[in-house]
C-alpha cells in the first residue's frame, strides 16, 4: 500500500513467491526438448547412452560447467537448421564451432586448410 504495509508477514510473502516460481526441472526440460527438437527426455537420454555421454564430435565428455548451478551442462542436441532433424549430442565446444561456421562444409574445408598451412 501507500504506506509501505502488506498484507501478508515476510515470511508468508517468500513461501508463496517459492510456490509460484518453483517448477519441475524434468518436466521442463523435457517441454523445452520436445518443443525444440521433436525429442523427449527419455530419447535424449538413450543419445546420451548410445555415445556413452561423449561428443559425437571430438569423443570427450563435456567439461563445462553452467555457471548458475556449477554442475557440468549436458551435451547439446545437434540438429540441422533446415531440416530440423536431430544428429547427435555435442560438447559446448564443439556445437559452438560448428555454429559460428553456419554448418558450412566449406567453411570447415578452408579452416581446416588454414590450420594445417601453419601446423608446427
Amino acid at each position: 500500500t501507500k504506506d509501505n504495509h502488506q498484507s501478508h508477514c515476510r515470511e508468508c510473502v517468500k513461501i508463496d513467491s517459492a510456490k509460484r516460481y518453483y517448477y519441475d526441472v524434468d518436466v521442463t526440460r523435457n517441454s523445452h526438448l520436445k518443443r525444440k527438437y521433436g525429442i523427449t527426455n527419455e530419447e535424449y537420454n538413450e543419445m546420451v547412452r548410445e555415445q556413452r555421454g561423449l561428443c559425437a564430435s571430438c569423443g570427450e565428455p563435456e567439461s563445462t560447467n553452467d555457471p548458475r548451478t556449477n554442475k557440468l551442462k549436458n551435451l547439446h542436441v545437434d540438429h540441422n537448421h533446415v531440416t530440423g532433424e536431430v544428429r547427435a549430442l555435442l560438447c559446448e565446444a564443439c556445437n559452438k564451432a560448428l555454429g559460428l561456421l553456419h554448418d558450412d562444409v566449406n567453411r570447415v574445408r578452408m579452416l581446416l586448410e588454414y590450420i594445417e598451412r601453419y601446423d608446427d
